[in-house]
């Protein structure tokens, strides 16, 4: 519920704070913030402590989703698009699936403790890999500055290269 709520009312404006980012500061935050709010459930002891980790990884959720999705549309321009943006979808409904499974076998054959410093870790594995793996010549500009999330790989600006779709303004 606190999720919800949050997402609710925060979404719309971090996502226009954070607007001018290049989506791989969206992303990588955004991971960081998603490990280090599941890895803080395995340290509090408190109903505050949990709020704080919810507030903690539902902030990182609101950052990667849409700089990852912008990144993706990007990324597949024109006539690509949809493919891009349906395998992409497909991906995430395959964590969402296999995830918790794979998260019910770890808690019961390893304990809590190792469940959330794994989602830990990984949320800090993605963020370093996300950071230097979108390491582009685009890569400094933002969501903001073009109708699909960065400059195009041939360098051309909005002006020259606009999305069909318009997914991000």
């Amino acid at each position: 519920l606190v999720n919800t709520l949050v997402i609710m009312v925060a979404e719309v404006p971090l996502s226009m704070a954070s607007a001018h980012w290049p989506n791989r500061y969206g992303i990588a935050a955004g991971a960081m913030l998603f490990g280090a709010g599941f890895g803080l459930l395995g340290l509090v002891r408190s109903r505050l402590g949990v709020l704080m980790a919810v507030l903690i990884f539902t902030a990182g959720e609101m950052l990667a989703a849409p700089a990852a999705a912008a990144y993706v549309a990007d990324r597949g321009r024109g006539e690509n698009a949809g493919v891009y943006m349906s395998l992409y979808q497909l991906g995430f409904g395959v964590a969402l699936t296999i995830g918790p499974a794979l998260g019910i076998v770890l808690l019961e054959t390893a304990g809590p403790g190792v469940l959330w410093s794994v989602t830990l870790v990984a949320g800090l594995f993605s963020a370093v890999a996300v950071w230097l793996l979108l390491r582009e010549a685009h890569s400094p500009h933002s969501r903001a500055s073009n109708q699909s999330g960065s400059i195009s790989r041939d360098g051309r600006t909005p002006a020259t290269s606009k999305s069909k779709f318009g997914l991000y303004p």
